[in-house]
Parts: structure tokens; C-alpha cells; sequence
């Protein structure tokens, strides 16, 4: 039995919306951030900067000894940073996001 239906021949365009970074100063990096720097804790082993480690003495680097892989976490504003937003980025650090079972926040400084 024939479809009674028809096919939709005009093209459906998907309605795109791109979001809006913000400042223009953010993408320049002019904007006002507090960095958090969170490394693995130095009792355990940290893979990524053994390998590391291995390839830098591999191409010729046997004065390094060893390597270790953190995270720097910016967190950007657009506004002047107060001692509020840097008690709360203390919080956070070692709330949401680091792992305190593995990490240590090692600094949060203002930049």
C-alpha cells in the first residue's frame, strides 16, 4: 500500500546559538583570576611525570631527576578580586576542585 505521506523537501536550517565569552579582556588574559595550583600529593606515585621524567632524559636531559604533573585552575572575574572571593577560592580549592585523597592545593594567588 502507497504512504499518503510526503516528503519534507525543504531543508530544516538547526538554530545555532553560539555563546557569548564574555569581556574581551578574558580572551586576552587583562582580567582579574585567582590561580589555584593543585599537585599530586608527593607520597604517591605520579605516572604521568615518570613518563615524562623518561622521555626528558631520553632526549637528552639527565640532569633532571624527576617531573611532576599538577593543575593550575584560573578562575576569572570581572570585577577587581576582594578577600572574600579569595576566601571562597580557598574553599573551593579543597572542596571541588581537588581531591584530598590524592592532591595537594599548593598555592591560590592572586593575579
Amino acid at each position: 500500500m502507497p504512504s499518503k505521506l510526503k516528503p519534507n523537501t525543504e531543508a530544516v536550517q538547526p538554530k545555532l546559538s553560539i555563546p557569548k565569552l564574555g569581556n574581551p579582556a578574558n580572551r586576552r588574559g587583562k582580567v582579574p583570576k585567582i590561580i589555584v595550583e593543585i599537585m599530586p600529593k608527593q607520597d604517591l606515585l605520579d605516572p604521568q611525570g615518570k613518563a615524562v621524567a623518561n622521555a626528558l632524559h631520553r632526549s637528552g636531559h639527565p640532569e633532571i631527576v624527576n617531573a611532576r604533573i599538577g593543575k593550575r585552575i584560573e578562575l576569572h572575574f570581572e570585577r577587581e578580586i576582594t578577600a572574600a572571593d579569595m576566601a571562597n577560592a580557598e574553599k573551593l580549592a579543597s572542596s571541588f576542585l581537588s581531591n584530598d585523597v590524592i592532591e595537594d592545593v599548593v598555592s591560590i594567588t592572586k593575579e
